[in-house]
């Protein structure tokens, strides 16, 4: 790839992201400033790079997902999907719905039981290595 058409390519990539950038701030009612005071930077400098002027690096997406939790990723940086999180986003726990209490109960009981049993064989290991030491020691 020549270099110029990397440059473009680069440029064009830099553009769609800052205006993805502003475009998220708006869809939440958010200012640059909120951004900026949220981020510790100054507004100059969250301006710059939405306009272009500056490249947005990693930390500013991250600062920006952690702002608006609601802003889809995939949406900020591919332009895929929607720009707020639909359930079974990328990296978002998908809900069980529709379990019962009593699938909850018993899910409970049995973590209680393997507790149980798992701290009955740390007992058991202990009384091992105890028999052990008094063979030793004898």
């Amino acid at each position: 790839m020549s270099s110029k058409l990397l440059t473009y390519f680069k440029v064009f990539t830099i553009m769609k992201l800052n205006e993805r950038f502003g475009k998220a701030l708006k869809h939440f009612n958010k200012s640059q400033k909120d951004f900026a005071e949220h981020s510790g930077w100054s507004k100059q400098y969250v301006s710059s790079f939405i306009k272009g002027n500056d490249s947005i690096g990693l930390t500013p997406i991250k600062h920006l997902l952690d702002f608006l939790p609601d802003l889809d990723a995939n949406w900020l940086l591919k332009e895929e999907g929607e720009i707020e999180k639909t359930q079974g986003s990328v990296g978002e726990p998908s809900p069980q719905y529709g379990q019962r209490d009593e699938d909850l109960r018993q899910a409970l009981e049995d973590c209680r039981k393997d507790k149980e049993r798992a701290w009955a064989e740390v007992e058991w290991l202990r009384n091992q290595i105890d028999e052990i030491k008094k063979k030793e020691a004898s």
